[in-house]
């Protein structure tokens, strides 16, 4: 399975991206995204990761974030970008703006681009992560490789 996020807003605190399951003129939009600001050095909690490809895989018993096998139904670990340079534990995950993303990637159903949250917010984050989640999860359990690939604006 392959994931395109594509950054279209930078701002000063955030950048949204649209999320795409698939490549090429087979994909189709799923979401969008919300992360960090891009900076030229990294600020830890504060910046995105580096465009790139990664793959995707499931960790369990996240201190932070295992709530969410409680939260929701058929929730079975996080989904965990692999071998980020200069990055630890980058989750998928619920949130709204650049305060909620630790330089994790965030998903929601809605977004708002504009100077006010440095760059955008989303909304509607629980109900696009369930989507992704559940895309992601059976892709996995079928045994198949999930890869996500990050490209910056101008792509």
């Amino acid at each position: 399975m392959i994931i395109t996020v594509d950054r279209f807003n930078p701002g000063d605190s955030s950048t949204i991206g649209n999320l795409y399951i698939g490549e090429g003129v087979s994909r189709y939009w799923l979401c969008h995204t919300l992360e960090n600001a891009k900076r030229a050095v990294k600020i830890i909690n504060e910046t995105r990761i580096p465009a790139g490809e990664y793959e995707i895989k499931m960790r369990h018993g996240s201190p932070k974030f295992g709530k969410y096998d409680q939260r929701f139904s058929g929730h079975s670990g996080m989904m965990w970008l692999q071998n980020v340079e200069d990055f630890t534990y980058i989750y998928i995950h619920v949130g709204n703006s650049h305060r909620d993303t630790s330089g994790c990637l965030l998903v929601g159903a809605t977004h708002i681009a504009d100077d006010l949250h440095g760059g955008g917010a989303l909304g509607r984050s629980t109900k696009a992560y369930k989507r992704l989640y559940a895309k992601v999860q059976q892709a996995l359990l079928s045994g198949e490789k999930v890869i996500i690939k990050i490209n910056d604006e101008g792509y």
